[in-house]
């Protein structure tokens, strides 16, 4: 991505990527760095590992906890309580809604 602008800011769409990697690989922690290191190298955002790492940990894993069922609160939660099981995360098709905070800063091309 061009870096010339600055960050290089999260959007929506990358947020929907995230859950869609986590919900996708149920063996491993949603918080371990073999997850988001594997995520890089399949390009499934424009940003490194550790910042995805942190971006989940930060603000999509907490929105999607505030807003979701059970079972994928479940899911979500298996970085610090393994066992959730496979194939038991139902996620709505789109991108999240963005966090408050997010809305306020401009996405860069």
């Amino acid at each position: 991505g061009d870096r010339r602008g600055g960050r290089l800011h999260f959007t929506a769409a990358e947020d929907a990527a995230m859950l869609r990697w986590v919900r996708d690989n149920p063996s491993k922690p949603s918080q371990g760095r073999k997850l988001w290191e594997e995520a890089e190298r399949l390009g499934v955002t424009r940003h490194t590992w550790a910042a995805m790492q942190n971006r989940w940990r930060r603000r999509v894993r907490k929105a999607a906890l505030r807003r979701s069922s059970a079972a994928f609160r479940a899911a979500v939660l298996r970085g610090s309580s393994p066992g959730a099981a496979a194939g038991s995360v139902s996620l709505p098709e789109g991108p999240p809604a963005a966090p408050e905070e997010a809305r306020r800063w401009p996405v860069a091309n």
